[in-house]
């Protein structure tokens, strides 16, 4: 039994060592020698382009970069010499919405690495403004905001259908469209409105028409649609609520929900972008420090600081060394990659690139997410001493309990006895350890995390109880139970009697 644990411990790591994945990157978004600023404003599905604009103070571009190359590509003008532009999204097969100025202002355009720029025209109010921001994943509808004879209206073009006016909210003034789907069918963006001056968020289909989301709880009649998932199911932006502006998503199941912001400094956080699921969601938040630090939001860790994750999840603290990341502005469906802006190491405004290929540090199995297999994968090496760098999780030297903690706290943000990894240990987590009826059952080496082994012995008895009721996490406060923890034999007494009662009426 001893050789075969040995082997699973090391065809984890022989297959998901560094040697055989592609290795976590942060690096800078090339640029020109008189550029001062560079920003990105959107990516592709895939994360193998990057789009944006950059400025020399005078003029701005468009740009495009893959992201294997050590270039980037500046976009055509469209009606030269005048060359100001910039590109807001790219499809899957390369297509660029963005615009690109003429005379009378800007003019939507849509790009392509094999023609000549193609403007989208306008709304036919006589000003010949507009502005494309997103396309479907195929390039053959593009979204964006025009001007109409009734004002800045928010506009959908195909190939078939040309330049179409969505209309606005029910006494709205103007309307913006933002993002688009995958497939082209929901269409979503921002509306002002005589009760909203600063604007509703909206969804549009075909059949019903621009509908208004509102506002968060106890929020002032404001929200922002920035960005929809390619499958259509979230959208992200911003909204009003109690404590300020505040980042949101929004489902057709549980309507808009705040996301919070990031520790310290004002309130006022904004979500740019989602993942094709809308599992992962980027964007931009508050601290002490600053006024505008990059995020990254999933359902399981809450919101955190871009640079936290990538420093402490992929160690690439020395990559950022001396950066200030301000905004998470574009992911690729699968979350692999995002970009954004940010001040570099020698005080300039650039754009950055994180690729999150490699494996997540504490992601033994490579599944790409941190689980209840990685925690028996940790604490299997650690009972076997078989030492291997990627187990040593603090960078100590040494494989310990030590370990184990930087794995539960650090990298998975909860604490021992949360069976479920839903960030909290409560009494279901209790219920459903004593369930499983391992408790000194007296079969050795029989139990896992999920079923009480949460010191790494593979088995489950009082030992456990009392570490997971000193690590104070009871109920997912910090502070629910005193360190001091009364002695095993009458932590025996109180624990299971109360959770084998609590288990037998869940039972009945």
């Amino acid at each position: 039994m001893r050789h075969l644990i040995v082997s699973v411990v090391c065809a984890a790591y022989c297959f998901f060592s560094p040697d055989h994945a592609s290795a976590a990157r942060f690096v800078a978004v090339p640029t020109l020698p008189i550029v001062i600023e560079s920003r990105t404003n959107g990516i592709s599905a895939q994360g193998d382009m990057v789009v944006g604009e950059l400025t020399d103070g005078a003029n701005t571009r468009g740009f495009v970069w893959r992201t294997d190359e050590s270039s980037i590509t500046l976009l055509d003008a469209l009606n030269p010499p005048l060359s100001d532009s910039a590109a807001a999204s790219i499809a899957s097969n390369g297509l660029i919405a963005g615009y690109s100025a003429h005379m009378s202002g800007n003019e939507a355009v849509r790009w392509s690495t094999t023609s000549e720029p193609l403007g989208l025209g306008d709304l036919g109010s006589g000003f010949a403004v507009s502005s494309a921001l997103d396309l479907s994943n195929n390039g053959a509808v593009v979204i964006g905001t025009g001007s109409s004879s009734s004002g800045r209206e928010a506009f959908r073009w195909s190939e078939s259908g040309g330049l179409t006016g969505l209309g606005f909210l029910p006494d709205g003034v103007t309307s913006e469209a933002t993002s688009v789907s995958a497939d082209g069918s929901i269409i979503v963006g921002t509306s002002e409105t005589f009760d909203a001056i600063l604007g509703e968020a909206f969804r549009w289909t075909a059949n019903d028409g621009m509908v208004g989301l509102g506002d968060l709880p106890g929020g002032d009649r404001m929200s922002r649609a920035w960005r929809i998932s390619a499958d259509g199911s979230t959208i992200v932006g911003e909204a009003s609520s109690t404590n300020g502006q505040e980042a949101m998503r929004w489902t057709s199941e549980h309507g808009m929900q705040g996301l919070g912001d990031l520790d310290g400094g004002l309130f006022r956080s904004v979500a740019y972008d989602v993942t094709a699921d809308g599992a992962m969601i980027v964007g931009a938040g508050t601290t002490a420090s600053s006024p505008s630090v990059a995020f990254v939001w999933t359902a399981r860790d809450g919101m955190r600081a871009v640079s936290e994750m990538l420093a402490n999840d992929y160690r690439l603290g020395p990559e950022l060394e001396g950066w200030d990341l301000w905004t998470a502005r574009a992911i690729s469906d699968d979350g692999q990659v995002m970009s954004g802006t940010g001040v570099d190491p020698a005080g300039n405004v650039r754009a950055w690139l994180a690729e999150l290929d490699g494996m997540r540090q504490g992601d033994f199995d490579g599944d790409g997410q941190l689980g209840v297999d990685d925690v028996g994968l940790l604490f299997q090496a650690i009972r076997l001493a078989s030492f291997e760098s990627q187990f040593d999780l603090n960078g100590d030297g040494q494989l310990d309990s030590l370990d184990r903690d930087y794995l539960v706290h650090d990298l998975m943000h909860t604490h021992y006895g949360d069976v479920n990894l839903d960030g909290q240990f409560g009494s279901s987590d209790l219920i459903s350890v004593f369930v499983a009826g391992q408790y000194e059952d007296g079969v050795d080496g029989n139990s896992t995390w999920r079923t009480g082994d949460w010191n790494g012995d593979q088995e489950f008895d009082t030992s456990d109880l009392v570490l997971a009721f000193q690590d104070g996490g009871y109920d997912g406060s910090a502070d629910a139970l005193p360190r001091q923890v009364p002695e095993p034999s009458s932590m025996h007494y109180l624990l299971v009697a109360g959770t084998l009662g609590l288990a037998f009426l869940r039972r009945r």
